[in-house]
């Protein structure tokens, strides 16, 4: 899917980011829990990007460092920026999540999020 042209020239205006392509363009039916406050993220669909594929390994493996640590280790925090509709620019934190719900294997999740989530 590519990006509506307004959006891509937004992206190319931000400051830093002159020439970088967008990693990741995702349009989401927002649930519930997306918009719940005390949750604190946003859920990316995990069935949709399972490969992380637009990531590096470093980012894969500090991404993983910092679930491990319980979220603890800023240095390993993934920061992004997000580019809403709006063309409202967030940056917030990419982060593995696993369920620990009875599952087997856990069920792994990808958020946005902001803060500790």
């Amino acid at each position: 899917m590519s990006p509506p042209v307004e959006m891509m020239n937004k992206i190319s205006s931000i400051e830093g980011y002159d020439g970088c392509d967008p990693e990741l363009v995702m349009q989401k039916r927002l649930l519930r829990s997306d918009l719940d406050p005390d949750q604190n993220r946003l859920l990316i669909p995990w069935r949709r990007y399972d490969n992380l594929n637009f990531l590096t390994h470093d980012e894969l493996r500090r991404m993983e460092k910092f679930r491990e640590s319980h979220y603890k280790d800023p240095e390993d925090d993934l920061r992004v920026l997000l580019v809403e509709p709006c063309f409202e620019e967030t940056e917030l934190s990419l982060r593995k999540w696993c369920s620990f719900v009875m599952e087997v294997p856990p069920l792994q999740s990808t958020l946005l999020c902001t803060g500790y989530c």
